[in-house]
């Protein structure tokens, strides 16, 4: 067999809906980081059948979480793009469970009109605006 290299990624790239409205605190670690965790609903599909949605844990710290929490509110569509990571927790019946989130480096709020129906820029988690040719839909 040959000698093949496999870069070690775990980016992840997913879109779907807020869960709920994204919760802002701190860390509670002495650097008293600022947190944002919020989940996304991706719907999924057995040939044409829709199936229970996955569920995905989204986690940003710092300025970006303040402005995922002003950006982002319940049943928001939403693109994020991070690292996968995995930790280890217990679940409500007391077994332990491995858990996946995604440290979030970007997000892209996929609503593009408020309630009037006025058409919104979409901004990149750095503020800056989208172009129209780089939106992926």
């Amino acid at each position: 067999m040959a000698n093949i290299r496999i870069p070690n990624i775990a980016t992840i790239i997913a879109a779907g809906r807020l869960g709920r409205d994204p919760e802002l605190g701190e860390t509670k670690s002495a650097a008293r980081k600022t947190v944002c965790k919020w989940t996304i609903a991706i719907d999924q599909f057995r040939g044409r059948e829709k199936t229970e949605p996955l569920w995905l844990q989204c986690v940003c710290y710092g300025d970006m979480a303040e402005r995922a929490a002003q950006a982002l509110h319940k049943g928001d569509p939403v693109q994020v793009q991070g690292t996968l990571e995995s930790y280890s927790g217990t679940a409500r019946d007391g077994s332990a469970r491995t858990y996946f989130q995604v440290l979030v480096s970007r997000f892209w709020p996929l609503s593009w009109g408020d309630e009037q129906g006025v058409p919104t820029a979409a901004a990149d988690s750095d503020g800056d605006a989208i172009p129209d040719e780089d939106i992926p839909f």
